[in-house]
């Protein structure tokens, strides 16, 4: 179900808990969500790290793919990390977000670290690609599963067909075209 329809009451009654319980866990619904993104994103970076290996094959093209494919392969977290700037953090204490942004930062870092080995990108550009990841995960995620209506009207219309685009593919193709622009913006430096 849809992050609106989901309520405290139900998730407490699903962990046999009663609500007041369910609060001392969690103050509010999006520090449970954002509880869960964080368990998602760890998941996500630590498989991805264990695939990036220096000395990767063709590594413009298969990183990018290895992204995309992973994270097409993550329903939930793509719903969250749509869902994490305009939802989750917006009923969040100082407390969460500082925590939330520190495991987020140092995630990069290290994650982004391996990305740099495998790509030849200079310190500091494997968080930055990640960070754009995201950005491009949330534009290409809403497009490629529009609502209902959304999707009705599309369908209905052949002309519109190229309005919901294929996720994994469209993802992997920006990775590479930023890949491929930082590549020739490198070499104009040198």
């Amino acid at each position: 179900r849809s992050y609106d329809e989901v309520t405290m009451t139900e998730i407490a009654a699903a962990a046999g808990l009663s609500k007041a319980s369910a609060y001392l866990y969690f103050p509010t619904k999006e520090s449970l969500f954002l509880q869960l993104t964080e368990k998602e994103l760890q998941a996500w970076f630590d498989a991805l790290e264990a695939q990036l290996k220096p000395g990767m094959r063709r590594p413009l093209q298969n990183v990018p793919r290895l992204i995309a494919r992973s994270l097409k392969a993550l329903p939930v977290l793509l719903d969250l990390l749509t869902l994490l700037h305009g939802r989750i953090e917006t009923n969040l204490n100082v407390l969460e977000v500082t925590r939330f942004k520190n495991f987020l930062a140092t995630s990069l870092v290290r994650v982004g670290a391996k990305l740099e080995l495998c790509l030849g990108l200079k310190r500091g550009d494997g968080a930055r690609l990640l960070l754009r990841t995201h950005a491009y995960i949330i534009g290409l995620r809403q497009m490629s599963e529009p609502p209902p209506i959304v999707a009705g009207v599309i369908a209905a219309h052949a002309h519109l067909a190229g309005m919901t685009p294929d996720f994994e593919r469209e993802l992997q193709l920006t990775i590479m075209d930023w890949l491929v622009a930082w590549q020739r913006d490198t070499t104009k430096r040198v």
